[in-house]
């Protein structure tokens, strides 16, 4: 997934465009390395891979 944000990312800096949901998206992304790798940290909001996946999906 990460993979795909990062691809879709590039593409719009180059047109020099921006996007709400993919920044969204981005932040979605950084929380799922917080709940796997800083659990006592807590996110705000729950989120998974299946999540992440679902959020893809719908943009």
């Amino acid at each position: 997934m990460s993979v795909n944000w990062q691809r879709r990312a590039a593409v719009l800096a180059r047109q020099g465009l921006a996007d709400a949901q993919l920044e969204q998206f981005r932040w979605l992304l950084e929380e799922l390395r917080v709940q796997l790798f800083a659990q006592e940290l807590r996110t705000p909001v729950p989120v998974s891979t299946k999540r992440l996946q679902k959020t893809w999906d719908s943009m």
